[in-house]
């Protein structure tokens, strides 16, 4: 198994399924009880964003999307707050990102353009583009790709914020909340991350392609050095 594999079966186990576990089955008083479960269910995806910040000096987006919610999750359910809090935290939480994602566009650091220099020599690139006079329409296929990560996060809130209003009812404190929790943890997954992970691809599968096409190489040959 290489290092990639293993890193996100990792992030899968702590921040989907070992939350899942406690929040479902170990939450109720003859265990945990209500609070101390929520507690630990949500300290999981936690402590893998602190671990990913120590070992790599940074934290990917998944592992820094999660500790925001768990923060705010956990607010909630210290407050014992209604539900309807926290089915408007899930909301507007992905409301947020998916914002922020389109007006990135009126600054210098576009999403997709700034993810797409991480992975791929720029440099090397434009040169290839100016041979082919380019240019100009490979940037707005950059554009155009960080339109459409915004419109699938766009979406993927609104199915989030949904999903919660339909599966999460009981207040914060309760047994009940944290089952619904930890049933609505692994529901967004298998119905708004996959889904919206095939998304992404799509959009940015096209730019894969506008790249061949408009530099006349290979993506591997305009990799960044350690990139491959």
């Amino acid at each position: 198994m290489d290092s990639q594999t293993r890193e996100s079966l990792i992030e899968l186990g702590m921040n989907i399924v070992a939350p899942t576990v406690v929040l479902l089955f170990l939450s109720g008083d003859a265990y945990l009880g209500p609070v101390l479960g929520l507690g630990i269910g949500l300290s999981f995806p936690l402590l893998h964003g602190v671990r990913s910040l120590w070992l790599s000096g940074s934290i990917s987006p998944i592992s820094f999307i999660a500790v925001i919610s768990v923060m705010l999750t956990g607010g909630i359910g210290l407050f014992e707050l209604e539900a309807r809090w926290f089915v408007l935290k899930e909301g507007l939480v992905s409301l947020l990102f998916a914002t922020l994602t389109g007006l990135s566009l009126m600054t210098p650091w576009p999403v997709a353009e700034v993810m797409w220099w991480l992975v791929f020599d720029e440099a090397l690139v434009r040169k290839a583009l100016d041979e082919h006079g380019h240019r100009q329409a490979y940037q707005r296929e950059l554009n155009r790709a960080t339109v459409g990560l915004s419109a699938v996060m766009f979406i993927a809130a609104l199915a989030t914020w949904a999903l919660a209003w339909l599966m999460v009812t009981a207040d914060a404190g309760t047994t009940a909340f944290n089952e619904e929790l930890g049933s609505y943890t692994f529901a967004s997954f298998i119905a708004i991350t996959f889904p919206s992970m095939g998304l992404m691809y799509v959009v940015l599968n096209r730019l894969m392609n506008a790249t061949e096409d408009m530099t006349g190489m290979d993506l591997q040959d305009l990799q960044r050095h350690g990139s491959s």
